[in-house]
């Protein structure tokens, strides 16, 4: 069982991180055009356009993961 929670527990922290990096992996390779505006740029505006389009299903999944290392970190240690 220590394995199984150590391994959530991993599993959710890659794909928080994987949410967070995403957006800015995916403005880093989009061709950058002078005559598109904010949407071309990497500011702020579009790091929150991209990850509310691409990366808010990958952090509720990295959430529920974590969450799940929790409950079973509580049940195991309640069966002691």
């Amino acid at each position: 069982m220590k394995t199984a929670i150590i391994i959530l527990f991993v599993i959710g922290a890659l794909a928080l991180a994987a949410a967070f990096a995403l957006p800015l992996i995916l403005s880093a390779a989009a061709p950058q055009n002078a005559g598109v505006g904010i949407i071309g740029g990497s500011d702020a505006p579009t790091y929150t356009m991209l990850f509310k389009t691409n990366s808010t299903s990958l952090l509720i999944a990295g959430g529920a993961v974590i969450t799940s290392a929790v409950i079973l970190l509580i049940v195991k240690k309640k069966d002691k």
